[in-house]
């Protein structure tokens, strides 16, 4: 009986030549053709039938590597197609055709493989800092509503005078302030993120180098992050 298993991976993914290799070797032990296509960052693709011709790809800054998928030939059973992507929406994604027994194993060797691609901040990846700041502060100006409605509740309602239109227009100011320094703050932070933690790194060519400049500069972020708070605590137990 012939089936189909399809599954989308929300992850962060480093795919460098030696995983590409063992993914190689997963797709030879189903079929010797294979079908590597490679998505460029300028709306390019180029099609290889060897690892080792993708392994050369020069992945430039000005031509990055945007996108790889492998595919074994679809007619023939069973068949794999296997999609990596540079995008928040399901960057890692397999589609296996064939024999229900076949399509099980196929499928458990690929599972293994991606979570040895996963990476650890791929939550912190994912994440729009936008969104992230706007939810915070709905949930602070909800919990200072429920706030204030409690407080009348428990201390009955009394007539007030008005305020004047001028606090009104200061009270608009304000909120137009947060709404605009949020949207300046998480769009950074966003920058930060995809700089630090990217999606996608197809470390390549010279993708490889990149790659390392990318884990240079996160640990040294780190590294700092950590002393700054070290000393911070270090400095409020020493004068309180």
């Amino acid at each position: 009986m012939s089936t189909q298993r399809s599954r989308d991976f929300r992850m962060a993914f480093v795919l460098d030549e030696r995983s590409l290799r063992r993914l190689d070797k997963i797709l030879r032990a189903i079929s010797q053709e294979i079908e590597y296509t490679v998505g460029c960052s300028d709306g390019m693709s180029v099609e290889y039938s060897s690892v080792d011709e993708v392994a050369q790809f020069p992945n430039s800054t000005e031509r990055q590597m945007s996108s790889l998928s492998a595919n074994t030939p679809w007619g023939k059973s069973p068949s794999v197609s296997m999609k990596f992507k540079n995008s928040t929406y399901y960057p890692v994604e397999y589609e296996v055709r064939g024999p229900e027994r076949d399509v099980f194993h196929i499928s458990s060797g690929l599972e293994e493989f991606i979570s040895t691609i996963r990476q650890w901040y791929s939550r912190i990846a994912l994440l729009d800092y936008v969104m992230v700041i706007f939810g915070a502060i709905s949930a602070t100006w909800a919990f200072g509503v429920m706030y204030v409605a409690f407080y009348l509740i428990r201390g009955g309602h009394r007539q007030t005078t008005s305020p004047p239109s001028r606090g009104n227009s200061d009270i608009s100011i304000f909120v137009y302030a947060i709404f605009i320094s949020a949207v300046v703050l998480g769009g950074l932070l966003n920058v930060l993120r995809g700089w630090l933690y990217p999606v996608a790194t197809f470390a390549l060519g010279h993708g490889a180098e990149r790659y390392r400049s990318v884990v240079f500069w996160r640990r040294l972020v780190g590294v700092s992050f950590g002393v700054s708070l070290l000393a911070s605590v270090t400095a409020a137990y020493i004068t309180r």
